[in-house]
């Protein structure tokens, strides 16, 4: 029996690089473990259809993640990251200079912080699976479920 020793400390693994996506909100999965102020629960596909067919463009006053206009932030998103990957960025970098189109657009205060968490790789919405198969988030369940009492047709994900 021979044994191999290691000569060196391991290779640390890199971290994947972040990847913006533009997604169709009435695809993504319904939030699930929600219990805030605001809801109890994420709309039910029913809703969620009936709200892309018509669209809530009022804010309501109940908290932060419902008194933002998600309609102009998913859309200045859209377009901040195609004119990034049209300079050739990806990952990082991208997210970098999609912070710096987007302060360029002159968006209101909240819409622009709320801009920058949407486009920052540690508060993304990033859809995933959850033990058991089942479909979750690993961030912005309340994010998604505002967009979702709005009727947003399109946003941007980090996979």
């Amino acid at each position: 029996m021979t044994r191999t020793r290691r000569t060196g400390p391991r290779p640390r693994q890199r971290d994947p690089e972040p990847d913006w996506r533009v997604a169709w909100t009435i695809l993504l999965p319904r939030p699930r473990g929600m219990n805030r102020g605001c809801f109890k629960t994420a709309p039910p596909w029913w809703t969620r259809l009936a709200r892309q067919v018509i669209p809530r463009r009022a804010t309501r006053d109940c908290c932060y993640y419902h008194r933002v206009d998600w309609h102009q932030v998913s859309a200045a998103a859209i377009q901040v990251t195609r004119l990034a990957r049209r300079e050739g960025l990806a990952g990082q970098t991208l997210s970098l200079r999609a912070r710096e189109l987007a302060q360029a657009r002159h968006l209101p205060p909240q819409e622009t912080e709320a801009l920058g968490k949407l486009l920052a790789g540690y508060s993304a919405i990033q859809p995933t699976r959850l033990l058991r198969r089942r479909p979750g988030y690993n961030n912005g369940r309340h994010r998604i479920t505002a967009m979702f009492d709005s009727g947003v047709r399109r946003t941007i994900i980090l996979r």
